[in-house]
């Protein structure tokens, strides 16, 4: 009792390699008036998504990932209704990551991944072949966090999709 392990927690990441885990007051007094602590540790890594070699921090519901043909400005219905494709480039891949909550220590760990990269080397699973990787260039696009919590020292609803070039 006392100790709460939080929900999001997976494997070992830079907070066991800097120290351990960090354990930080969550919530009001329990029902006792003892107060309630929580376990902060630093979640694990994906070694099959990488930004320049550096894996990226497992995300609690997974990756999601399209795929879609980038058309040209020419490509449309003309005047008699018929549709005209002109594709560019087949099958871009977006990779959405999306996080419910993150220690400070692990948003600055993403931030100093891509940093003020325009585009890097991205490395993920092949999309036939999944036991392939593949490496492509890509930027980050849709990156958005929405709250800072002091009480539980967490971060909210971090978001960021990667984008094939």
């Amino acid at each position: 009792r006392g100790r709460e392990t939080a929900p999001y927690e997976v494997g070992r990441g830079l907070g066991a390699a800097m120290g351990g885990s960090v354990t930080r007051p969550y919530g009001d007094r329990g029902r006792w008036g003892m107060r309630v602590f929580m376990e902060v540790r630093m979640r694990g890594f994906m070694k099959m998504f990488r930004v320049d070699g550096e894996p990226l921090l497992v995300p609690e519901a997974g990756v999601e990932v399209s795929w879609s043909d980038l058309e040209s400005e020419d490509s449309g219905r003309d005047e008699a209704g018929v549709t005209h494709r002109m594709v560019l480039r087949p099958l871009l891949g977006v990779w959405s990551f999306s996080y419910d909550a993150v220690t400070e220590e692990e948003k600055r760990y993403l931030e100093r991944v891509f940093g003020e990269k325009s585009e890097f080397r991205f490395t993920h699973p092949d999309r036939v072949y999944a036991d392939r990787e593949v490496t492509c260039r890509a930027y980050r696009s849709g990156y958005g966090i929405s709250w800072y919590c002091a009480r539980t020292g967490l971060w909210r609803g971090l978001k960021f999709d990667i984008v094939e070039c």
